[in-house]
């Protein structure tokens, strides 16, 4: 009696469409053994540039064409050695406990290098095919084009659809310059300055800040970066405040995503800055001369988290809004 023989394709597949290097691959493995097996590669953060294309998109492209291959999901894993573990554990639940010939099959940038099983791998030279086009080319192209169909728009809101609910950061920098140094504390002028800024449709004032960018090394380096391009200041004494959810116009009607802010104070050792990037405007005041109301609505909670610290670090006091807040409402 023959072993059953199982060609196992191991790839990512991560295009809108199989190209001509992926239907020779599997008529290949198709043609040398009576069962296939597709593994597709599944990353553990759900759609990313890399990898847009879920699991169950992937197997209805490969089964539209090639309907009699069995297409499985893999995991990826911390380690080659874990991967490999899975993967050869996998292929022996899809075969069973009848003894069975399996090769493993990839073709050009393919996973043998990085595969440490029991099982035999051959890499597959395409030579049917005129020019070789990678998936990381063809998503280069996808990515910039706008195609007019309904088919077009529904896979965009699929895709969306598939996204886990999205927490962007950012951070806020609160820049101070203190007067006091020096001087007595009753001395004319004294006090502690607080720079802030608007944006070209802003009423009232903000604090400088912006994105967290993966690619630098912390938000301590984001809010240098942050306080720089807004003010053209380099900060020094970079402190962490605290953090908090910011409740941002920009995300209407989208209750579980947003904005949450990592809040710095930083200080400056001169009153210079200039408004820049998003910022069109930077004025200096004494911090005890604002109040929430000068603020815009999202920043607020900000200025909030700011007299809380200022009033523990300096012992400074911070009263002469509020007094004339009660003298009115006293009137």
């Amino acid at each position: 009696m023959n072993k059953p023989s199982y060609g196992v394709i191991v790839g990512r597949f991560q295009c809108h469409e199989l190209h001509d290097g992926h239907m020779e691959l599997f008529r290949i493995v198709r043609g040398r053994h009576s069962r296939v097996i597709v593994f597709l590669g599944c990353n553990r953060v759900g759609p990313t540039r890399h990898d847009p294309l879920d699991f169950e998109v992937r197997k209805r492209m490969i089964q539209a064409k090639f309907p009699e291959f069995t297409v499985l999901p893999l995991r990826d894993k911390k380690t080659d050695e874990e991967w490999s573990r899975e993967l050869d554990s996998r292929i022996s639940d899809a075969v069973g406990e009848v003894p069975a010939e399996v090769v493993l099959y990839g073709s050009r940038d393919s996973f043998a290098p990085y595969y440490h099983g029991t099982h035999p791998v051959r890499e597959l030279e395409i030579f049917n095919v005129p020019k070789a086009v990678s998936s990381t080319e063809v998503r280069a192209t996808l990515t910039n084009t706008v195609m007019e169909s309904a088919d077009f728009r529904a896979g965009a809101i699929y895709a969306m659809g598939q996204l886990w609910p999205r927490v962007v950061t950012v951070v806020d920098i609160a820049i101070v310059h203190d007067c006091r140094l020096g001087l007595g504390s009753d001395a004319p002028g004294a006090g502690l300055m607080l720079l802030v800024g608007k944006k070209p449709d802003d009423i009232l004032w903000r604090f400088p800040g912006g994105h967290a960018l993966f690619t630098t090394d912390s938000f301590e380096a984001d809010a240098k970066k942050e306080a720089f391009e807004e003010t053209g200041l380099d900060v020094d004494s970079l402190e962490y405040i605290g953090s908090r959810r910011v409740d941002s116009w920009r995300w209407k009607g989208e209750p579980s995503e947003g904005y949450k802010t990592l809040f710095f104070v930083a200080e400056s050792m001169a009153m210079g800055g200039h408004g820049s990037d998003d910022l069109s405007e930077t004025k200096w005041f004494r911090i005890d001369d604002l109040a929430e109301e000068d603020f815009e609505k999202e920043h607020r909670p900000l200025f909030r988290m700011l007299l809380g610290h200022v009033t523990s670090k300096w012992g400074y006091s911070l009263r002469k809004k509020e007094e004339e807040h009660a003298t009115a409402v006293e009137g």
